[in-house]
């Protein structure tokens, strides 16, 4: 570019976060006050970001940072990002993309409303992000879609987002050239504006590192890195420098526009220069003073100025020993002629005081620079002691700014330079100047509307806090920050409008809260429409909008001319009357001049309104008030209106005089008790009526009514308008508006005569406008009308806020939004502040302001005022954890079909010593859950007690109850109270916890085994489940971590010890929770008995780092949990463990698995079935009919099934019975020993299929899912105590599927039942079988299935997997995994990932969240639950009602696709992408589902 003031360009915004500083005013601060922003690592820092344990005791490993705070926070629904989107995004986009915000509202302009182009140049540090932490979580990526991930994370994407997100219209170019990045991209966007290629541009750059807490080796002479931390550009002891994160962006404008637009400038661009060193230099990092050279003195040509005239240089300056001797010398031949030893010239670098920022350090540069120039103060060059020798300041006119200076103004203006050199070559210079003074000229207007807008109720209360003390500063243009405020921000969602006469009184409204305490709320994509309430006879009074017709030029000009013409045509002084010392005088209630002062007030108010930006959408008038709409529809001529409403008062003010009065009683209870000389003259609510007649009529029918206790009310009337008494003028009035020309309205208005809206037919109708005064005025029917949508906000344009009033109690439904915009007669007001108030209550209501007309007739300049308060949460994807399920699995023998359990001992875990303090960064308060005096946790109490622990107690009761020492009784089944516990924690201080759920530590000393069984169950299961959704709806810091205690569960040793299998039902939680509650980390550990330091044990892993999920102690060995793949025979023959003809029983006998496998035994034994069920058949003699006849066709299949069962040779009997009810199986077992004889076996299939979110289950209904398990396998156990034992567990009990936490957890106690019966020296075996095609409760959920990618087992497989099982005798348990159990698990995970997302959703705690037009109804049942959290998960938003429209929430085809696999697992139903379309809200899709499901429950009832 070129110098000159046609080619200069103004910097009139910027904005950006370096090392120590939130924004551009704390770096400016550190600056001045010499502050060193880099930070010295701690070993906790260090550690934390990975770094080495060698590293930390190395000498030459430098612990020094330049560190940028806050980079894992955002906040993305400002620029329209998912949450989800903003987890995956890299940080430098996000905090680049804040920064430019931050920029173009410090310019003072909105993208949205901005003429022109906005063009975009940026460059940043490669993407870090991406590759060790999105990339680190595969279940994220899955959910995310790596394609989505790339373009969140790769850098040829970063500007382009940024335009995108703020719709700039520009270039958007992402440039990089190392460290010169961004004073680069500061001159190429310079180049396209005086090439017109943008009206406006950003430029500028990041560096973010990741992780950032992390040193670097330092090695002498091997590099440019500083060998302690400490940046000395200049100095002799200088050695290198620092790198660090920081960003940075200005606002460019062309000068000239900019001085035309009335900008704030905060500097002048008055040249750059971009060169590259080419391969004149030894080698391709070093620098080269002839490059150098050459870029500064082009940057001087074409800023055409004398280099003499630069008063301070902002050098590259990086503190190397090599690049800083190189730098002055090239400086030196430029800037030297003339100067040599002139010590004249100041010379910086900001790297001493933040490190060499990399992409943005050119920026950074600049920015300081620009605030030298602005400010005249140059900030001290720091660790500057002693010239470094090879630098020969004799040569130029350079001295090193070692204090902060100040520079004071001289005949010529201060000039600077920067320069910024990147490796490889590519150097860039600027020369620039201070701003031309800012011009401001006062406002006519005595007051001023400040509007603000934010997104959340916080973001309010920081912004009022900022320009409280903005504000508070003397010397602000009040006219300008209403300028800035209405031009340049963008309209948000939450909004209020002060109204403001002085600083003081601006300060004084923040600091009390006006504007958090009535910020409104406009719903987004919801614009309510503009109607205008035009008040009638009696709302007059002398004076009115004095105070505008003296400060409102165009409001005085049109009551000028509406006096004009009275004044022309009937004589009437309209100006004396309204305004005149004596206007007191009664003349203004004279009926032929109280018409046409109305109308004419009433007509300049909405002419002034207009001119401020506002147009009526639609518009109703009382009584005269309808010809003002008239008048402003184009119904008529202002001029004639105006004169035919000054006939019309002349004529009415002919007839003899009436009264009116107002009667609290709805029309039709008054119509009765009217009497025959007076009328209805208006019905104004649904309570309030208006009677009109003879003066003593009138007072004779409010004396009646005041003896039957109806209230009546005297008016302001001189005669009795809209009653008979009207009828004597009506032809006269009609042959006067015959006269006038009347067309169809342009604007619509309701008419107060029919209540509805008019018709072109009735507007252009004279007998209409003859009939309007002797008819009722029904303005209730009319405000009916404009109420009924509820989408219309009402300005009251005339004296008063009668009809606002009167509006509001017409309404039906909510309160609707009036705003006055004339004082009543009580006054006391001014009428400018009434004025502006009532426009800033509008448009604090989503009422659209055309802001361009409201400032149409000032010249108003821009400010650089307090910019938006981003109300931020944490977005930030964590590396995944090691992985939990995999133990010791051995990976070679991932690949067979079958698995046993199997336990690995490992090394006892590291962890704090008992009696040692709590480690630094481990401030969990620990709540455990313990019974009173059980030995185990009372020590272990006592461990975490001298440990200095925060402990929180809970103990099971029959009462919730907070004891006196701080612990808490809560019940075990009662999800309340556990919410109310984790209220009351976190409302006592603790935000973070690590939950030791020890309930099931020991046994409940009761004697009926079924009491023992439900007691586990509450204190196990029940209590866990109603802990976890207690912690995941909570409002904390970080993850939460659960550790599950149990006591004799586990079988290690395979000896029986595990004997206590109704406990393992929590493991259904344990696998299933780290695949739906990601802000919960949950263990399970395992503990035997009788070892003396069993309390030591759980105290250490507890505290340990450890991360494997299942672990068990047994003695002084630790054991994680693991599976090893077994290779079963083929099968030949019959089983020995089966017996020819056999009596065996089958629960779900009338299920698709029980009917294949009856067959499969009658055709190895011939045997003897009892097939149980909840259903069962009809009588064998109508089976044939039946099977010919009917059309159900599963009935059909289940008759012919069990026809081909006895076919093959098997005897079937059918029996229906609950396998959970002792007394039925009991009957059950009678029947078969009478027809059959003993029961050779059992095989127990029954179940029913869980399905739901942890969250969202209740009690009942896991009772309803373990019920057939659990309970019914102690059932048949004690009644028919078979030698075969055959146990259908699922798959699910050992991967944790995503929504099967209650069926992972009943059938895992299948699975340690048959562990503890086996051990007992019995034939008992659980086969955790994959889905079944065809068959089961996989039958109708083939696309689970497919979204596993696995398929099912085919009934012929798993017959001859069942075979093999029982022809091997093997046992306890057998794991069918087809293709791995590691791949099988990945696919969970998937499952997880893609129906689940990234975590729960991020709720910001405000009104704001929710930006949708349809009224939140919060979802009721457990579908309409899940459902709702599913979209939530899937769109990112905090909550989806009933009724929102799924497109509206953002719902896409791709979104769809994903969610249509997410219910369909979840659920276990069959859906389509058409029908979530068609069903388009969580009401209706729920519904649907629940018919599914109920439909099935049907069928299950009948297996």
């Amino acid at each position: 570019m070129r110098g000159g003031r046609d080619d200069s360009i103004a910097i009139i915004g910027m904005a950006g976060r370096f090392p120590g500083a939130r924004d551009l005013a704390e770096f400016w601060n550190n600056l001045r006050a010499q502050v060193t922003s880099i930070t010295e690592l701690s070993d906790e820092q260090l550690r934390n970001a990975g770094v080495a344990e060698q590293y930390l005791t190395d000498p030459d490993y430098v612990r020094a940072a330049p560190l940028l705070d806050g980079v894992d926070l955002f906040e993305p629904g400002l620029f329209g990002i998912t949450p989800r989107e903003a987890e995956g995004m890299d940080p430098q986009f996000r905090v680049l993309l804040e920064i430019c915000h931050t920029a173009l509202q410090d310019a003072g302009y909105d993208p949205g409303t901005f003429w022109g182009r906005i063009g975009m140049y940026s460059g940043a540090r490669s993407n870090e992000y991406f590759g060790k932490n999105v990339r680190a979580d595969p279940r994220f990526l899955a959910m995310l879609g790596e394609a989505r991930a790339r373009i969140f994370n790769h850098t040829d994407f970063m500007a382009t987002n940024v335009s995108f997100r703020l719709g700039l219209r520009g270039p958007g170019i992402n440039s990089v050239t190392a460290c010169s990045t961004s004073l680069v991209t500061a001159h190429m966007a310079c180049a396209a504006l005086l090439n017109d290629e943008c009206d406006m541009a950003l430029a500028g750059g990041i560096e973010i590192p990741l992780p950032m807490h992390r040193g670097y080796q330092y090695s002498e002479g091997a590099g440019f890195l500083a060998a302690d931390g400490v940046v000395r550009p200049f100095d002799a002891k200088a050695s290198g420098t620092v790198f660090g994160a920081g960003v940075g962006v200005v606002v460019l404008k062309r000068l000239t526009q900019a001085l035309a637009d009335r900008d704030a400038i905060h500097a002048v661009i008055l040249g750059s220069a971009i060169n590259n060193d080419g391969a004149g230099k030894a080698s391709y990092a070093a620098p080269s003073e002839a490059g150098q050279t050459e870029v500064v003195a082009e940057a001087l040509r074409r800023a055409a100025v004398d280099p003499r005239s630069i008063g301070y240089v902002e050098a590259h300056g990086t503190g190397t020993p090599l690049g800083d001797p190189i730098e002055v010398a090239a400086l030196n031949r430029v800037y030297g002629a003339d100067r040599k030893g002139s010590r004249d010239c100041g010379l910086g670098s900001v790297k001493g005081n933040v490190g060499h920022l990399g992409a943005a350090a050119g920026i950074c540069g600049l920015v300081k620079a620009v605030y030298t120039v602005r400010e005249g103060v140059i900030p001290a060059s720091l660790n500057f002691d002693e010239p470094n020798p090879r630098i020969d300041f004799d040569e130029g006119p350079f001295r090193v700014v070692d204090r902060t200076t100040a520079w004071p103004l001289t005949r010529t203006a201060r000039r600077a330079a920067v320069s910024s050199f990147g490796v490889g070559g590519t150097n860039a210079h600027m020369i620039l100047e201070q701003p031309p003074p800012a011009r401001s000229e006062p406002s006519r207007r005595p007051y001023q509307l400040l509007p603000f807008s934010v997104r959340t109720p916080t973001a309010a209360a920081a912004l009022a806090d900022r320009f409280g003390r903005y504000l508070d500063e003397p010397g602000i243009s009040l006219p300008d920050v209403s300028y800035t405020l209405t031009e340049g921000r963008s309209e948000l969602p939450l909004r209020h409008a002060l109204v403001v006469g002085t600083q003081g009184d601006a300060v004084r409204q923040l600091r009390e809260g006006a504007l958090t305490g009535s910020v409104r709320t406009i719903p987004q994509g919801l614009t309510p429409k503009l109607a205008y309430l035009l008040p009638g006879q009696g709302s007059q009074y002398s004076g009115m909008t004095r105070g505008l017709y003296t400060s409102e030029p165009v409001f005085a000009a049109a009551i000028d001319r509406c006096a004009n013409i009275l004044r022309a045509s009937h004589g009437l002084d309209l100006t004396d009357v309204l305004f005149s010392a004596d206007a007191g005088d009664g003349r203004i209630d004279r009926t032929s001049v109280t018409q046409p002062a109305l109308f004419a007030v009433e007509y300049a108010l909405a002419v002034l309104l207009h001119a401020r930006g506002l147009e009526p959408d639609a518009m109703v008038g009382h009584s005269i008030g309808e010809y003002v709409a008239a008048a402003l529809a184009g119904v008529m001529e202002v001029d004639d209106a105006l004169r035919l409403v000054a006939d019309r008062g002349a004529l009415v003010e002919s007839l003899p005089p009436g009264a009116m009065a107002a009667v609290f009683l709805p029309e039709a209870e008054l119509v009765p008790r009217l009497t025959p000389e007076v009328d209805i003259a208006a019905v104004n609510s649904r309570g309030i009526s208006v009677i009109s007649g003879p003066c003593d009529a009138v007072e004779r029918l409010r004396e009646s009514l005041a003896r039957q206790d109806v209230g009546t009310a005297r008016l302001r009337a001189s005669h009795a308008f809209h009653s008979r008494m009207m009828e004597p003028v009506l032809e006269k009035l009609r042959e006067r508006v015959d006269r006038v020309r009347l067309r169809a309205p342009s604007i619509p208005f309701v008419s107060t005569v029919t209540g509805d809206w008019i018709t072109a037919d009735q507007a252009t109708d004279p007998d209409y406008w003859a009939r309007h005064v002797r008819m009722p005025v029904r303005f209730s029917d009319a405000a009916g009308v404009l109420t009924a949508g509820g989408g219309y906000v009402f300005a009251e344009v005339g004296p008063g806020h009668a009809l606002t009033n009167l509006i509001r109690e017409s309404s039906s439904g909510a309160s609707p939004v009036g705003a006055p915009m004339v004082q009543d007669r009580q006054g006391g007001l001014d009428d400018a502040r009434v004025l502006l108030e009532g426009i800033g209550t509008l448009w604090s209501h989503g009422v659209r302001v055309r802001w361009d007309r409201y400032w149409s007739d000032e010249q108003r300049g821009r400010l650089h005022l307090p910019t938006y308060p981003y109300d931020r949460d944490r977005f930030w994807v964590d590396p995944a954890e090691p992985d939990a399920d995999a133990g010791g699995e051995n990976l070679l023998e991932d690949n067979g079909a079958l698995y046993a359990p199997t336990w690995t001992e490992t090394s006892l875990p590291a962890a704090a010593v008992p009696g040692a303090s709590a480690r630094a960064d481990d401030d969990a308060s620990w709540m455990v859950f313990a019974h009173p005096n059980e030995t185990v946790t009372t020590e272990l109490l006592r461990l975490a007690g001298e440990s200095s622990r925060r402990l929180i107690v809970v103990n099971p009761g029959a009462e919730f109850a907070e004891k006196r020492e701080g612990g808490f009784v809560v019940r075990p089944r009662e999800p309340d109270d556990y919410v109310r516990l984790m209220a009351r924690v976190l409302e006592a201080g603790h935000s973070r916890f690590h939950i030791v759920h020890a309930w099931l530590l020991g046994n409940p000393p009761l004697r009926k085994p079924q009491a023992t069984v439900r007691a586990q169950l509450d204190f196990g299961l029940h209590s866990l489940l109603a802990t976890l959704q207690a912690v995941s709806g909570r409002a904390s810091k970080g993850v939460t971590k659960v550790s599950v205690v149990t006591s004799g569960l586990q079988d290690v040793a395979g000896d029986g010890s595990g004997s206590h299998p109704v406990k393992a039902a929590v493991y259904g939680l344990i696998r299933t929770v780290p695949r739906e509650v990601r802000s919960v980390v949950v263990r399970g550990i395992d503990v035997g008995t009788g070892h003396a330091d069993i309390a030591g044990q759980l105290f250490r892993e507890l505290g340990s780092k450890a991360y494997e999920r299942e672990v068990v102690y047994r003695g002084r060995r630790r054991w994680v949990a693991s599976h090893s793949r077994i290779d079963l025979p083929a099968p030949e023959g019959v089983p020995a463990v089966l017996e020819e003809r056999g009596v065996y029983l089958v629960t779900g006998g009338l299920g698709g698995l029980g009917l294949q496998l009856a067959a499969q035994l009658a055709r190895l034994v011939r045997a003897r079935l009892v097939l149980v069920g909840r259903s069962g058949l009809p009588s064998r003699p109508e089976w044939a009919s039946l099977v010919e006849e009917s059309h159900d066709e599963e009935l059909v299949a289940r008759i012919r099934c069990v026809l081909a069962v006895e076919k093959a040779g098997g005897e079937v009997m059918l029996c229906v019975g609950d396998v959970a009810d002792e007394t039925r199986m009991r009957a059950i077992r009678a029947e078969v020993m009478q027809t059959f004889g003993k029961v050779s076996g059992v095989f127990h299939l029954a179940g029913v299929a869980g399905g739901g979110l942890i969250e969202l289950r209740s009690a009942a209904e896991v009772d309803r899912v373990v019920t057939p398990k659990i309970h019914g396998t102690y059932v048949l156990d004690r009644v028919f105590r078979p030698p075969l034992f055959i146990l259908y567990s699922s798959i699910a009990a050992i991967t944790g599927d995503y929504g099967q936490s209650d069926y992972a957890g009943a059938n895992a106690f299948l699975d340690a039942y048959a562990q503890a019966e086996w051990a007992a020296g019995r034939h008992v075996v659980s086969v955790n079988w994959p889905q079944w095609a065809g068959a089961g409760m996989a039958q109708r959920s083939q696309r689970a299935l497919d979204v596993y990618g696995e398929g099912a087992i085919t009934a012929r497989e798993g017959g001859e997997i069942l075979h093999s099982i029982l022809a091997s005798r093997w046992g306890p348990q057998v794991i069918v995994s087809p293709g791995g159990l590691r791949r099988r698990r990945r696919h969970a995970d998937r499952v997880a990932s893609t129906v689940a997302g990234g975590g729960p959703v991020r709720s910001a705690g405000s009104a704001a969240e929710r930006q949708v037009k349809t009224p939140y109804v919060a979802p009721g049942s457990r579908v309409e639950q899940a459902v709702a959290a599913l979209w939530q998960q899937a769109v990112g938003l905090e909550r989806i009602g009933l009724d929102d429209d799924f497109q509206e929430v953002g719902g896409s085809s791709i979104v769809a696709v994903r969610l249509v696999h997410h219910m369909s697992a979840l659920f276990r139903v069959e859906l389509s992408l058409a029908e979530v379309y068609q069903w388009r809200t969580v009401r209706v899709t729920a519904a649907a589902i629940d018919a599914v499901i109920e439909e099935r429950a049907r069928q299950d009832a009948r297996a």
